[in-house]
């Protein structure tokens, strides 16, 4: 009874701190449920809530990878593969490798294979992390493509050269080809699994699920991460990539498969899903302090504790600096192709790309995830300091360099180019020609022209107007949709009001009136805001 009083509590505790995250939009909400969590961890007699990694990777990382693969655009993300991959596998492997030397610097006593550990489990930045700080921020859309698709694919070099680590400290072996192997081996599985998943769950939807609006649909949408990355841990291969790459599959089929009502369901039931286990994620990583300094606190001062970390840090910072600034332009210099296929690259930009390197809870879950004993049966030498520091790192990255990104933006002056406008608006434009098109055929071949029809022809008309005629056009048009929509929100509010009058005064029942406020919802959708 005491863990679901402890659920509800947090469920609670996010909720409030969303409210408060919504008053103060200057603040990411991930940044807000973490000081959250530290805050309460610090009451003496709250509830010591400990992040079970096997829990962690298995309940909160597939959906929240998938629904982010699910939301990156797919095109965007095969031509900024460069930088992707050159963030999430060049910067991976030259962070574990720097802060693997200065963790060796420090602590000569222990392992080298112990400080490569750390330096691979704070090599990769946290999609869940990132696509949270970077979606308020107004920034050019090859940015965030760039920031979430590294974050999606370096999970799986990190949590790899970290297997390797931890095995090395075990065994007191390491052999460089077998990480090489074993990264292609378990990436290209994982994204095959996962491939083959989605598609085969595609299929059956289409074919077994005959009702476009079954809530079936969405159940199996919600159920698809699990099924992607269960069976890949299974097999020894990555379940990260198996389950971004379901992500990417559904993404791209299921908007040409699904119906309108489907969309918008499975839309607002992910968002409530996803809010609630963000918000549980971060809210607990906040809330790991306490018990990641228990076993610290008798053999290190908080000084050396505090300098420790910070030092730390800066290294992970500086390192993700010294590799994007030479990532981004030497391969310029070098290709000519890259250089006239690909867009100017602002070093402002490049800045962002190199300080926007915020970690989360897959580095401190990984790290608990490092065995207490060695096969001889003594404690896993710096398994606590290890802990202590990656901990460390993610609140730095965290609050320092997620709560300053949006001021260095706006000192930067850096905009969203509005590329996607462009298209979005470019798009409408031969949507509404190909539907006034459509509409004057069907006219011809009914030989009538009343008023109706006339209607219609016009608000496609002025559609097209307000998007790409002149200024007088533009505004002209713009005002008569414009009295439309009011004249229309106004008929809708009278049409909602009066049903639930006449459900209030039992004249129609709560069946009737669902369907009437699904129908009236709908249309009030289309309208727009």
């Amino acid at each position: 009874m005491e863990s679901v009083f402890i659920a509800l509590g947090a469920l609670i505790a996010i909720t409030i701190f969303g409210i408060l995250a919504q008053r103060a939009p200057s603040f990411p909400f991930p940044i807000i449920l973490v000081l959250g969590g530290l805050l309460v961890s610090l009451i003496p007699d709250a509830p010591q809530i400990r992040l079970d990694p096997a829990v962690f990777f298995i309940l909160f990382l597939p959906p929240l990878l998938f629904a982010d693969g699910w939301l990156m655009n797919l095109r965007d993300f095969k031509a900024a593969r460069r930088p992707i991959l050159l963030l999430s596998i060049g910067l991976v492997i030259f962070t574990t490798l720097a802060v693997g030397w200065i963790m060796h610097m420090l602590f000569s006593d222990l392992p080298m294979s112990v400080c490569f550990a750390l330096g691979a489990v704070i090599s990769p930045t946290d999609a869940v992390a990132v696509s949270a700080i970077t979606e308020r921020l107004k920034v050019p859309h090859r940015i965030v493509t760039i920031l979430n698709g590294e974050s999606l694919v370096n999970d799986a070099s990190g949590l790899v050269a970290f297997k390797f680590a931890v095995a090395a400290t075990l065994t007191g072996t390491f052999h460089l080809m077998d990480v090489g192997f074993s990264f292609l081996w378990l990436s290209a599985g994982g994204i095959c699994i996962g491939l083959i998943v989605a598609f085969f769950i595609h299929k059956l939807r289409s074919k077994i699920l005959t009702d476009p609006n079954s809530l079936h649909h969405i159940t199996i949408s919600l159920l698809t991460p699990f099924a992607a990355y269960i069976p890949a841990d299974a097999l020894g291969v990555s379940g990260v990539l198996s389950a971004v790459a379901a992500g990417l599959y559904g993404g791209w089929a299921d908007p040409l498969s699904m119906s309108p009502q489907t969309r918008m369901r499975a839309w607002y039931v992910w968002e409530m899903f996803l809010f609630w286990f963000n918000g549980l994620v971060f809210f607990l990583l906040g809330m790991q302090l306490r018990a990641v300094l228990g076993n610290l606190r008798d053999t290190m001062s908080w000084s050396e504790l505090i300098g420790y970390a910070a030092l730390v840090g800066v290294v992970t910072i500086v390192a993700r600096m010294v590799w994007v600034f030479p990532g981004a332009y030497l391969p310029r210099w070098i290709s000519r192709k890259i250089r006239e296929t690909e867009p100017p690259l602002p070093w402002q930009n490049v800045f962002i790309v190199s300080w926007a390197g915020m970690r989360g809870a897959v580095t401190l879950a990984a790290a608990l995830s490092i065995p207490v004993l060695l096969p001889d049966g003594s404690a896993f030498p710096g398994r606590e300091l290890v802990i202590f520091l990656a901990f460390g790192v993610i609140l730095i990255t965290l609050l320092f360099n997620g709560l300053s990104l949006p001021w260095l933006i706006r000192k930067l002056c850096i905009r969203d180019d509005g590329m996607l406008d462009v298209e979005e608006k470019n798009a409408r434009i031969l949507g509404a020609r190909a539907a006034l098109l459509s509409i004057e055929d069907a006219v011809a071949k009914m030989e009538v022209n009343d008023f109706y029809i006339r209607s219609i022809l016009d608000e496609y008309r002025d559609r097209i107007h307000s998007l790409e005629g002149d200024e007088v056009l533009r505004q002209t048009a713009g005002a008569r949709m414009e009295r439309y929509r009011h004249l229309r929100k106004a008929a809708i509010r009278a049409e909602r009001e009066t049903a639930v009058q006449l459900y209030r005064d039992s004249i129609i029942n709560d069946d009737v009136l669902r369907r009437i406020q699904n129908d009236i919802d709908f249309e009030e959708a289309r309208l727009g805001k």
